[in-house]
């Protein structure tokens, strides 16, 4: 079991030595990747396609709470979470109130420090159902918003940005969610060729009808049902913009969908992949390698935890929010 990482160098080059150099003609070595690992490269092509929908409707902004090279959508997603979790420059325990003032039993914003998996598809759905809520707490409750509320505002008026939040909160729920739930489970590696061929086939349906999404009864998975709570289920309608929100799930699926095909060539029937219907020698000798290293991701993001330090002075990034209402919020 190994990862999918530049970072494991050393690693396939002892592996490509024992292969050529120390095993006989007849041998063979199964390698298994980490069926978790995925849904970070889903993240990031599901990225590219937000910046490429900014780009094609000419979002811009200007004087944001950013982080560099992320899409702007990343970016709000990005301060939600750091609004629900940062006490330098969020609110957190007022948060926390409004959720329960609101019957929201659960926090619906994930920390983006010490998470590694499907961070960006679960705040988005947060997000995108919050928005009302948020946007009525800032304006209501804050006279002078530091940069970070401003910048929320700002991006929350924007429809393509909704509709691309939107779009990736619909794939958390029927897309991400059942595939993690998933494959974070407990099993050997090889019983993961099924959910592998489904992913596929599912998506190349969902590439030539991306509405089959907004469907409440579609599974991606049949017999396997995720539980979300009903709240997030809003993400599913009423459409922001539909023809955006369609236009984001189709390229965002074709995206995942080509991911998939690198990935889990081995597993595919159409690749000749050698998992497909592996012997039962192979299935045998597997047993004891586990679909996931899920634990190792777990431990690594505790890290990142401990030894990351938010840097961000918001001494430096006060703005007149009646300055800014003049100006115009939205560009």
């Amino acid at each position: 079991m190994r990862d999918r990482s530049a970072t494991e160098l050393k690693s396939n080059k002892l592996l490509k030595e024992l292969k050529t150099e120390e095993l006989p003609n007849d041998s063979e070595i199964n390698e298994f990747q980490c069926s978790v690992h995925p849904l970070l490269q889903f993240a990031d092509e599901v990225e590219k396609v937000a910046k490429e929908i900014e780009k094609k409707y000419d979002v811009k902004f200007k004087n944001l709470f950013q982080n560099k090279d992320e899409s702007y959508s990343h970016n709000l997603i990005r301060c939600i979470s750091k609004l629900f979790h940062s006490d330098k420059v969020g609110d957190p325990l007022y948060c926390r109130t409004i959720l329960r003032e609101n019957d929201i039993g659960h926090v619906l914003i994930l920390d983006f420090v010490g998470n590694r998996f499907y961070t960006l598809f679960y705040n988005a759905c947060g997000t995108f159902c919050l928005k009302d809520l948020l946007t009525t707490y800032i304006i209501s409750s804050k006279d002078r918003p530091n940069c970070l509320l401003i910048s929320i505002l700002q991006l929350f008026e924007n429809e393509v940005i909704t509709a691309i939040i939107q779009s990736i909160g619909i794939i958390y729920i029927k897309i991400t969610a059942p595939y993690f739930s998933l494959a974070s489970q407990n099993k050997p590696a090889l019983e993961m060729t099924t959910t592998y061929n489904t992913l596929v086939d599912e998506l190349e349906k969902i590439i030539t009808n991306p509405a089959l999404l907004l469907d409440t009864e579609y599974i991606m998975f049949p017999g396997h049902t995720t539980e979300i709570s009903n709240f997030n289920m809003a993400v599913l309608k009423p459409l922001v913009a539909y023809s955006t929100v369609i236009e984001c799930l189709g390229q965002m699926a074709l995206s995942i969908l080509n991911k998939c095909k690198k990935f889990f060539t081995n597993y595919l029937p159409g690749a000749g992949g050698k998992y497909h219907c592996p012997s039962l020698k192979t299935i045998n000798e597997s047993l004891t390698c586990p679909s996931n290293n899920i634990s190792l991701k777990r431990m690594m993001g505790q890290l990142d935890r401990q030894k990351t330090q938010h840097k961000f002075d918001d001494s430096k990034c006060k703005v007149d929010f009646e300055k800014q209402q003049d100006n115009g919020m939205a560009r």
